[in-house]
């Protein structure tokens, strides 16, 4: 059993504090005024939505998670209490829920591997995916936060806190789906480890009782809004009926360019990172191993049933978020093998006990160098394109009568940098929602074409009309296209006032963005 005094140390650990504080130095080099992307402005939106009393999916039909909405919702809500934008708010909240990542995964790897050095290593790593930074201050991206539930869940389940598992694997899982599979891998193993049946029936009691706990909780507040309909509809059905979804298999050039793409050098962390993890997974058959037995095992689980679902789903490099932590625990093993050669008894001699420093500031000087690097990228890509589109947003909207509805297909960007409702909830249609729509609306997407003609919207903004042919013949007919934007397309009315569309067309080319 570790010592009282042993646990108060390993509570005080310094090098939390330091991995939270380097995260944040290093997440917050690009500044909040980057792109904001389609999936961004949906969660920024529907966070909008909710803080002005909507539940989530009544207002803004999405299939994630419900917590992809109420955490924005949360940002966007004390954003107003401040004084701060919308867009600035809800990012705000994701990068702090980002920044933690760094120092959980040093306690994860620290409290799997038995080594503060191991830790360190890990969280070094992690720092260099790129991408993540780049969501970190550029989002909100529903995968984010997915990466500190996962590792809050792993930590308990490392911890055999049974009931805290159960809860972050919960409200991971109601973030964004697939994580379910990576937290309760790991807790099934854990569980299963367990040294008696008495004690994994009754740890396995205590995970399910969580889990039920938050979700109960949920189902409350969909019920006390009225909304459980929403809930079941945009969290299961849509998903299990409707979606489809590329594999990784299913291109491997384009796989690898999507993770080159979102993740530079970090994509070798990846990779090299999973395959050490598992190699020390199998590894634990053997004697020397047994003793870390049971956390590799859980944490090797957890990563193979995750790496599983990104490789049967993969629309880009975003869906492999919940594999970046244990892959950077992964390098950590590099750590732990540094440690062991170095050596820590001090009867081992001076000689030894020099060896362990050098190993120490050799792993210091990595993680920093790793640090350095990541903020360099950081800061060369840096942009501020949220004021083009925020003025690509006034050129049109400001133009228009305050009663003039604004229509988003693909395309959110536009309400929520003008504070502006969709008339309906309906703002994407890919991925399989053309067959939702031919389920529940009548006459299918051509009939919700039809009903935009009838309500005589007064300016839509959509991704690419090509990619929507359900449209293109109500476009034709009634639109014309103003101009572009950074994600978008402007059309506006035909019998919209030829000054204010030749206005718009002028203020939208001279923002000249794309160049």
């Amino acid at each position: 059993m570790e010592s009282e005094a042993g646990i108060k140390r390993r509570r005080l650990d310094p090098l939390v504090a330091l991995f939270t504080a380097l995260g944040a130095l290093v997440y917050v080099v690009p500044g909040f005024e980057g792109w904001l992307t389609r999936d961004s402005a949906l969660y920024v939106y529907a966070g909008q939505m909710v803080a002005e009393g909507a539940a989530p999916y009544e207002a803004a039909m999405n299939r994630a998670g419900p917590f992809a909405h109420l955490l924005p919702g949360a940002g966007v809500w004390l954003g107003r209490l401040a004084g701060a934008d919308d867009v600035l708010g809800a990012r705000l909240v994701f990068f702090a829920l980002s920044v933690v990542c760094v120092p959980l995964t040093y306690l994860v790897a620290r409290r799997a591997l038995d080594s503060r050095m191991a830790g360190a290593v890990a969280a070094g790593a992690f720092l260099a995916f790129t991408g993540f930074a780049d969501f970190a201050t550029g989002g909100p991206q529903s995968k984010t936060p997915v990466v500190t539930f996962l590792l809050c869940a792993l930590l308990c389940t490392l911890g055999r806190r049974w009931a805290w598992a159960g809860v972050w694997t919960a409200v991971g899982t109601l973030t964004w789906q697939p994580v379910f599979a990576a937290a309760a891998a790991g807790a099934a193993v854990a569980i299963l480890a367990e040294p008696g049946w008495r004690d994994r029936v009754r740890a396995g009691t205590r995970y399910a009782g969580g889990g039920l706990a938050v979700l109960l909780v949920m189902v409350a507040y969909f019920w006390l809004h009225d909304a459980l309909r929403y809930f079941v509809e945009g969290f299961f059905t849509a998903n299990a009926e409707y979606t489809k979804q590329p594999s990784a298999l299913g291109d491997l050039p384009v796989t690898w360019e999507l993770l080159v793409e979102g993740f530079g050098p970090g994509v070798w962390v990846l990779l090299g990172g999973t395959a050490a993890l598992l190699a020390a997974g199998a590894a634990t058959l053997l004697p020397r191993w047994s003793r870390r037995r049971v956390p590799l095992l859980t944490l090797a689980a957890a990563q193979l049933a995750g790496l599983a679902w990104s490789v049967s789903i993969f629309n880009g490099w975003a869906d492999a978020f919940m594999l970046l932590p244990l892959s950077a625990v992964g390098v950590g093993l590099i750590g732990l093998a540094i440690d062991r050669l170095a050596g820590r008894r001090p009867d081992r001699g001076p000689a030894t006990r020099l060896a362990t420093r050098l190993a120490t500031g050799l792993v210091a000087v990595a993680v920093l160098a790793v640090a350095a690097s990541s903020a360099v990228v950081l800061h060369r890509s840096a942009e501020r394109t949220l004021l083009v589109q925020r003025a690509a947003t006034e050129a049109v909207v400001g133009r228009l009568p305050a009663e003039a509805p604004v229509l988003s297909v693909e395309a959110p960007h536009p309400l929520v940098l003008s504070a502006r409702h969709n008339p309906t909830r309906y703002l994407l249609f890919t991925n399989g929602l053309d067959l939702y729509f031919d389920d529940h609306l009548i006459g299918g997407l051509d009939g919700y074409a039809d009903w935009i003609a009838d309500e005589r919207i007064a300016a839509i903004a959509l991704t690419d009309a090509r990619s929507h042919e359900w449209i293109e013949p109500l476009l034709e007919e009634q639109y014309v296209e103003v101009g572009t934007a950074p994600d978008w397309v402007w059309y506006v009315r035909k019998d919209v006032d030829s000054d204010v569309r030749r206005a718009m067309r002028a203020d939208l080319a001279a923002l000249s963005w794309a160049d």
